[in-house]
């Protein structure tokens, strides 16, 4: 019976896999000196790892080359779940995840599964493939059962491989899973690190570059995405300092673990040692932004028994359209991807690196390294690279809060991380009042370059609902980002739909409706207010508007408009008359006081026509009186009396009183102004005539007619 090394998780706790204690499936049927030692069956919770311990041995006349294919296989659909070599034969369900961990050609079987799926439950058989030497453990079957997550694991729990070996100047990937306690989450920015222990450096990180030591820096990559709980990493062109023990961390916000109980040993053996031929190391995929570059790290080896000369020739071949890339031979490369796809490596020495400048959507697909050398030609077809163009990322601008008029501030925009070779230049449009402009670069992910650009400035009223770009310029291509101004100040002036140019004044008929509306321009809104000056009376007033039914005389005054928001107020004032009907009309003795409205005025206009006419008839009833006593007397005495009186033609008469007849008559003059009339332009004369006793002639022997002059 065979069992599997404990796997070791944070907090001490210890997954042991017994084997069951059962005879071989098929041991009657094993062949002399081909047996297989492992487990029968294997648990695990959906989600994690585990690793199963094998080896096996076959006939003592045979020997297994380095060259060889170890093979483990789903019985049910068969499926091939793992490889040692030929990676083209895995199952896409299962790559990645299955890996066949050990050296098959010392008889080492063993494998693991990570980040196991509920569909990965099932039976497998191992077999191996060495030239016409095929052999199949078939009376072996391993059985995997995958529990529901949680069911048997505890949190903050590890699943990797406990030990790794590398030949110097090739490369290994280590795939990694972890949890952490359910009670908590990693956000997208978490930061994951692989530490050496003994010399503490950090090897590889997620996302902070700046923390990674320069010796490992560009050559050890942690290529799983940690918010989702993977720690894979990988190393390149390993160097024998790289041997030693290594764990894994994480720092997220106030969070930070270290999984220091699990410790991942890495050895690194001298090349050819325990290495097949014909391999290649590199990247699987990669990601490139529209109009950017990405570098991609490689190395190959050839069989033992060959060199390459100094004037080979390597190339990278697109597999959908056999166009050549990139080539030390530039007569060969297609002229669509001349000058921006370049063998970088040098090929003699095994090295395939290339770099892709402004890349295009177009370059998007599957490629594939071969060489050439006088004779020697080979392709490594098994090791494909994908190649993915994104769209080129807008900067950022932060921070994203409304700024306040006068008040100093400090926008940022940083540019998507990009490779050495394509810095961006970050420049700014539409804003006023900069105060500083300070532009960085700050090395980031992987190594890679973040460009950045503080602007500082003071926003005004004027900015509000104005845009801000921020552009970032690379060779070729430009990306930009563009913001709207949200700035908060005090709000302006109030206005009153009732003010005109002439000023603010407004007037209203007694009875009628007072509607007044006020608004102002301000940041947050402001909240309008109506009062009256001189008056503690609450105003009810809606959105600016003021509305006052039946208006009276005691609505006349100055109202006031108050704009208020939470960085101040100002406030905006009325002038509001009331017109309202005349009250009385006063006239004093025979003078009629001027009144303001056109009534009071017709009826003076008709009192004063009522006189004039009184005045007439009197008149000619006075001349009709004197002709008639002329007519009785004799002619010398009238002729004695046709003399004019003194100032006939100056005498103007005020007043006709009644006299007595036995008074002297008032001949008196007048002055012309003692009567006055509200109409200048109308003048009134009066004619007083006093009774006098008459003389009497004798006889009247003729009449004598005289002539009496109207004035």
């Amino acid at each position: 019976m065979g069992h599997i090394q404990p796997q070791i998780c944070q907090h001490g706790f210890v997954v042991v896999f017994l084997l069951l204690s059962l005879p071989w499936k098929g041991a009657d049927c094993q062949l002399e000196g081909y047996r297989l030692n492992a487990q029968e069956s294997v648990s695990v919770a959906s989600g994690l790892c585990v690793e199963i311990p094998c080896t096996f041995t076959i006939s003592a006349s045979r020997i297994l080359s380095p060259r060889v294919t170890g093979i483990w296989r789903r019985t049910d659909i068969s499926d091939i779940v793992a490889a040692s070599t030929d990676a083209s034969k895995v199952s896409e369900r299962t790559k990645g995840r299955f890996t066949l961990t050990g050296k098959v050609h010392g008889g080492d079987c063993s494998f693991s599964i990570s980040n196991a799926q509920p569909e990965d439950q099932g039976d497998y058989e191992f077999r191996f493939e060495d030239g016409d030497l095929r052999f199949s453990y078939s009376w072996y079957l391993l059985s995997v059962t995958v529990t529901k997550a949680g069911s048997q694991t505890p949190s903050d729990t590890l699943c990797a491989q406990r030990s790794v070996s590398v030949e110097s100047g090739l490369c290994v990937e280590i795939p990694c899973r972890f949890t952490i306690s359910s009670y908590r989450t990693l956000s997208p920015r978490v930061t994951g690190m692989w530490r050496r222990t003994d010399i503490s450096d950090i090897v590889a990180a997620s996302t902070d570059a700046s923390k990674v030591s320069d010796r490992t820096k560009g050559r050890f990559t942690l290529t799983g995405k940690v918010h989702e709980g993977d720690c894979s990493f990988s190393i390149s062109n390993a160097q024998p300092e790289d041997q030693g023990i290594y764990v894994f961390q994480f720092e997220d916000r106030d969070i930070k673990y270290s999984y220091s109980l699990y410790k991942l040993s890495v050895t690194v053996t001298r090349a050819g040692s325990q290495t097949p031929s014909d391999i290649l190391c590199a990247q699987r995929s990669v990601s490139v932004a529209s109009g950017l570059c990405v570098e991609i790290p490689c190395r190959f080896t050839i069989s033992s028994y060959r060199t390459l000369s100094p004037r080979v020739t390597g190339m990278w071949r697109r597999t959908d359209i056999s166009d050549i890339v990139a080539s030390t031979d530039a007569s060969k490369v297609s002229q669509r991807t001349k000058g921006r796809f370049t063998l970088t490596g040098k090929v003699h020495e095994g090295d395939c690196s290339f770099s892709i400048s402004k890349a295009q959507p177009e370059d998007q697909g599957i490629y594939v390294f071969q060489f050439e050398d006088r004779y020697y030609k080979y392709s490594y077809s098994l090791y494909k690279l994908s190649v993915t163009v994104t769209n080129l990322p807008e900067p950022t601008i932060s921070p994203v809060r409304n700024l306040i008029a006068g008040e100093q501030i400090t926008l940022t925009c940083t540019s998507h991380p990009a490779p050495q070779g394509c810095k961006g230049m970050i420049t700014w449009e539409g804003i006023r009042n900069i105060v500083n402009t300070n532009n960085y670069k700050e090395n980031n992910t992987a190594g890679k370059v973040t460009s950045t650009s503080d602007l500082t400035f003071t926003p005004s009223q004027g900015d509000h609902k104005s845009s801000l770009t921020c552009t970032v310029t690379y060779s070729g291509v430009s990306t930009k980002k563009t913001i709207t101004l949200d700035v908060e100040y005090t709000p302006r002036k109030p206005t009153i739909l009732n003010c005109t140019s002439k000023g603010c004044l407004v007037e209203v008929i007694e009875g009628t409706s007072l509607s007044l509306l006020c608004s102002a321009e301000s940041n947050p809104p402001a909240n309008l207010s109506w009062a009256k000056q001189n008056s503690a009376d609450p105003l009810n007033s809606s959105s600016g508007r003021l509305q006052v039914s039946n208006v009276s005389t005691n609505n006349e005054g100055d109202y006031m408009c108050q704009a208020m928001n939470k960085h101040g107020s100002l406030t905006t004032s009325i002038k509001v008359t009331i017109i309202y009907s005349p009250r009385r009309l006063t006239i004093n003795n025979c003078t009629t006081n001027a009144l303001k409205n056109v009534t009071t005025h017709l009826e003076g206009v008709m009192f004063g026509g009522i006189v004039v006419s009184l005045l007439v008839a009197i008149v000619i009833t006075a001349v009709l009186v004197i002709k008639y006593k002329k007519t009785k007397k004799p002619p010398e005495q009238v002729e004695e009396r046709i003399s004019p009186p003194p100032n006939t033609y100056e005498a103007v008469y005020c007043n006709i009183d009644r006299r007595t007849f036995d008074k002297e008559p008032n001949m008196g003059l007048s002055s012309p102004n003692e009567c006055k009339s509200p109409d200048e332009d109308l003048q009134y004369v009066t004619l007083d005539i006093s009774r006098s006793k008459p003389i009497r002639s004798p006889e009247p022997q003729e009449t004598i007619y005289a002539e009496v002059k109207s004035m």
